[in-house]
């Protein structure tokens, strides 16, 4: 029997930078598409009058992770139990790693497109949110050619090599549109802060928030750049790729999630209507009454359409009196009722007896 040929250079690889990469980064996919389920809940749950655009939008983008993960689970059932031990099946492509691509070719872009329209509300200006609104299209269509391209299968490096290009564009733009998003907000966050009032605060945590949440996916993106460039031998920019839509993803919804909690400090009661409040004071008897109705303003918590009514502090009255108790003998004849006045004045008291001359005890 002839000897079995000896593998080719090319086909050589290290599981763990390869296949080890993928799983590392499928199981933390598979945990960040547990905080987006939960937070698709938590959404449903607590915003129930919300609009039909964020209703379907936020459905939009579970059904899309569901896809994307079933995509990348497939794939790591293709490259550790299908191809086991085989370099030439992990090497190849399978077409779950274009339907990968496809869902994030959505994900990524609809969720910029959303926080690009919240810089359009804070700013007023169409600039910023229409540059974003461009990049992010330009960004969803050449991720879903590079997707479409995936579908037919082949190498992994020779997909690499041929739209080396493309996805280096893909990286970089989605990157950009990030900073540049969250910069603006953190902007107009500022402005609005500066007027001070009750929103300073608000507005402060807004900033950090979104400071916090911006600069996790544009450095997620700029890390799976650098890792496309400087590590062509490995997989270590597919693992990435297989979380970062799932990034995108939780930060829209704890955006959602997170509007009633970043309000300011106002107690609402929804549905209700509380008649006026007076606070009443009443010293020695004399009421002196003054009315400090407490306000705050009608708003919707998490919608235009529900209707709330202010709360207003409860009534609170205070009473005072005082009572002076005097001894029977030490009330002078002025104090005594009428009748008693003329019997006091013409009949005799006798001093060491208990009972007074009209039979009235002391």
């Amino acid at each position: 029997m002839a000897p079995t040929p000896p593998i080719p250079e090319v086909l050589v690889f290290i599981p763990n930078s390869t296949v080890g990469a993928v799983e590392i980064g499928m199981l933390l996919g598979a945990f960040l598409f547990g905080l987006v389920t939960c937070q698709t809940y938590v959404y449903y749950q607590r915003f129930p009058r919300d609009t039909l655009f964020n209703k379907l939008l936020v459905g939009f983008i579970w059904v899309l992770e569901l896809g994307h993960t079933i995509a990348n689970s497939n794939y790591l059932y293709f490259m550790t139990i299908l191809n086991y031990s085989n370099p030439v099946g992990v090497i190849t492509a399978p077409a779950s790693l274009g339907v990968g691509i496809m869902c994030s070719a959505f994900i990524g872009p609809v969720v910029q497109a959303w926080f690009a329209y919240r810089v359009l509300k804070f700013s007023g200006s169409f600039y910023i949110p229409v540059a974003c609104w461009f990049l992010s299209a330009l960004r969803c269509a050449s991720t879903i050619s590079v997707a479409i391209e995936a579908l037919q299968g082949g190498e992994v490096r020779a997909f690499e090599e041929t739209y080396r290009w493309l996805l280096i564009f893909i990286l970089a733009v989605g990157a950009a549109v990030d900073i540049l998003i969250a910069a603006s907000l953190c902007y107009y966050f500022r402005k609005h802060s500066r007027a001070g009032g009750v929103f300073a605060k608000t507005m402060n945590q807004l900033m950090i928030w979104t400071i916090e949440t911006g600069l996790l996916t544009s450095v997620t993106a700029v890390s799976m750049l650098v890792c496309f460039l400087t590590m062509q031998d490995n997989y270590v920019w597919i693992a990435i790729f297989t979380f970062l839509a799932k990034l995108f993803s939780n930060t829209f919804l704890a955006a959602l999630n997170a509007r009633s909690d970043k309000r300011p400090e106002t107690a609402l009661i929804e549905k209700s209507h509380l008649n006026k409040s007076n606070m009443s004071i009443s010293s020695f008897g004399s009421p002196s009454t003054y009315s400090t109705p407490f306000t705050t303003p009608a708003r919707s918590l998490a919608s235009p359409r529900r209707t709330y009514a202010p709360l207003r502090k409860p009534s609170l009255t205070i009473q005072m009196s005082y009572s002076t108790d005097v001894s029977y003998e030490e009330r002078t004849i002025y104090d005594r009722p009428v009748s008693e006045r003329w019997l006091l004045s013409t009949s005799p008291r006798l001093p060491d007896s208990p009972i007074s001359p009209t039979g009235i005890a002391y």
